[in-house]
């Protein structure tokens, strides 16, 4: 299996108060889907940070709908998890820029919850645009996203649920050791 993968994509990033342009992000970003289809990858994964803020201006969410959108037509199928910038906040229940793209079906947001005991994982349902995993090729893809300072706890909780028969993806926003990106 060919799987693409990007993190960090920043698309609007405000650089040195807006004299450096944003296109390089989206010609970044541009750059590594159109090597996707060129080299038929079997599946592209965004882990998070697709955005550079929650409020995403409208030039933003077309250069993300007309990139996402090649990779649909060439029959590429895109997951992605939200980074801390893709969410206002970490448990907030507003929609998100991604899921308003994955209402478009230009990508499978996965996104695993919890409750008190411990992380709920749920198959992808296409109608409703939610869940926390997606089975492709015989691989099991988590969504984890971005869990803040619980990571390594959080992370622990959800491979605990795993199955030993099958290959599974974890897609997480963070290191697992240092989630805060500093070394303690």
């Amino acid at each position: 299996m060919k799987l693409f993968h990007v993190a960090d994509v920043h698309l609007g990033r405000r650089r040195l108060e807006g004299r450096l342009p944003d296109a390089d992000l989206a010609a970044a970003f541009e750059f590594i889907a159109e090597r996707a289809i060129e080299e038929r990858a079997d599946l592209f994964l965004i882990a998070g940070d697709l955005f550079d803020r929650p409020t995403v201006e409208p030039p933003h969410v077309r250069q993300a709908q007309r990139i996402l959108g090649g990779l649909k037509t060439s029959g590429i199928p895109v997951i992605a998890i939200e980074g801390n910038h893709d969410r206002a906040f970490l448990h907030t229940p507003e929609t998100t820029w991604m899921q308003f793209l994955a209402e478009d079906d230009l990508l499978i947001l996965l996104r695993t919850t919890f409750d008190s005991a411990g992380p709920i994982l749920a198959p992808y349902d296409p109608v409703h645009k939610t869940g926390s995993w997606f089975d492709y090729g015989g691989i099991r893809f988590v969504g984890a996203g971005y869990l803040g300072a619980a990571t390594p706890f959080k992370v622990r909780q959800i491979v605990s649920r795993f199955e030993s028969d099958r290959p599974y993806v974890l897609l997480l926003h963070a290191g697992p050791d240092r989630p805060s990106g500093r070394d303690a």
